[in-house]
């Protein structure tokens, strides 16, 4: 886990995975404790809307449920958020510089969700 320069070591597993719809996580940060964080993709139009919840299971996290835990938790996730936002919108732009010039790409995903 990140926040500002201050680095926890970690690690998550991965609780559930629906392939292109879910990815539920456990977050295990030392004495911190462990932290769920459910990833959910919908269609949205011709975009695509990202539901994150996350709260704690367990540890400090879980005991020390103020509003000063609160705005760090926020914080975090906002900073998690921008950083989904920038590795998308890379991964957009990288895909669009490898599609040979002159292919048409169509208005509407097919039904794997791919724009060919």
């Amino acid at each position: 886990m990140r926040l500002g320069p201050v680095r926890l070591p970690g690690e998550t597993v991965v609780r559930r995975c629906a392939w292109g719809e879910t990815l539920e996580l456990e977050a295990r940060v030392g004495a911190s404790g462990t932290a769920r964080i459910a990833v959910e993709l919908r269609p949205w139009g011709r975009e695509c809307l990202v539901i994150v919840d996350g709260h704690p299971l367990r540890g400090a996290g879980h005991r020390l449920r103020d509003p000063a835990g609160e705005l760090l938790t926020r914080l975090h996730h906002r900073a998690v958020l921008a950083r989904l936002t920038e590795l998308c919108e890379a991964e957009a732009a990288a895909w669009e510089r490898r599609r040979p010039l002159g292919q048409v790409v169509a208005r509407a995903p097919g039904p794997d969700g791919v724009r060919a």
